[in-house]
């Protein structure tokens, strides 16, 4: 493998990894809130490249920025975005819940390799406010449930 092209999504993917890394700040909101900069997948996306680049493995970073689109409800135009950003690259690397992936992979021929990035063990409720035009997350009143405790709940 040469390279390959590291989708990441700014939704629950985002609040998950903040989550779990301890930032509070997870993004912010530009463009009079139509796009989104997605902190915490970008900064664990860049770093995932740097971990490839180190094997001799290219890779390019891709996160949507708009407020609308999340990895598993994309549209067409989102899936043609999808498979632009794949040309020219051997596979991609999903840093999404497995609907996400499922997106991904949905928008790229079926023999295109798409790997998972991340396990999803679980749902997040997040709490979030914004203070001083960046995004915040309130990891104290942020909820994480795993599919046990959901199912148990019943």
């Amino acid at each position: 493998m040469k390279s390959v092209c590291i989708f990441g999504c700014p939704h629950c993917t985002n609040e998950s990894i903040a989550y779990a890394k301890g930032m509070s700040i997870i993004g912010r909101r530009r463009l009079g809130g139509f796009a989104y900069d997605a902190h915490a997948v970008t900064q664990e996306a860049e770093r995932l490249k740097g971990v490839l680049a180190a094997k001799g493995i290219g890779a390019k970073v891709k996160i949507f920025s708009y407020v609308d689109t999340a990895m598993c409800k994309m549209h067409e135009k989102e899936r043609q975005r999808v498979a632009r950003a794949c040309e020219n690259t051997d596979a991609a690397i999903v840093l999404t819940c497995n609907a996400g992936w499922e997106g991904i992979k949905s928008a790229l021929p079926p023999s295109f390799k798409v790997v998972k990035g991340m396990a999803t063990t679980g749902e997040i409720s997040s709490y979030r406010e914004i203070q001083n035009g960046k995004d915040v997350l309130i990891k104290e009143k942020t909820k994480i449930m795993s599919f046990k405790e959901l199912k148990q709940a019943t």
